[in-house]
């Protein structure tokens, strides 16, 4: 008698550590959902004149940007700027109530000089944030 009410209340236990999990499961699926992080990099000349699509800006983590600095091939991520000068990169992977710094750069040409612009952003999850990067 013993070992069978033992075995039912083991089971009872069991099963609400499952529909517990799945509540959990389902708020974890819903924060990574809700955490999703925009940036719009904008590019603009000297006057501050809206540059038309056709630039690659490269976004880099912190920790790339630290270990090998502005250079496209350890890109994170690479967008081409819209016909409004504007690059949007969505970022997912930012761990809820923590911060993360990435780094939004652009190489081109001016004549035959190769330039680079370069603009950083601190995000947390969920939020959006609008930078402009200047080709001078």
């Amino acid at each position: 008698m013993r070992r069978i009410l033992r075995i039912s209340i083991f089971a009872i236990c069991l099963l609400s550590c499952f529909s517990c999990s799945k509540e959990l499961t389902d708020a974890i699926e819903k924060a990574a959902k809700d955490s999703k992080s925009i940036v719009n990099i904008t590019l603009k000349d000297d006057y501050g004149n809206i540059i038309d699509k056709g630039f690659t800006v490269y976004m880099f983590s912190s920790s790339t940007w630290n270990a090998f600095g502005d250079t496209p091939f350890h890109a994170t991520s690479t967008v081409v700027a819209n016909e409004s000068g504007v690059a949007k990169f969505i970022i997912d992977d930012i761990f809820v109530e923590t911060q993360q710094t990435y780094y939004f750069s652009c190489h081109y040409r001016l004549g035959e000089t190769p330039k680079s612009s370069h603009v950083g952003v601190t995000l947390q999850a969920g939020e959006t944030a609008n930078k402009t990067l200047i080709l001078n």
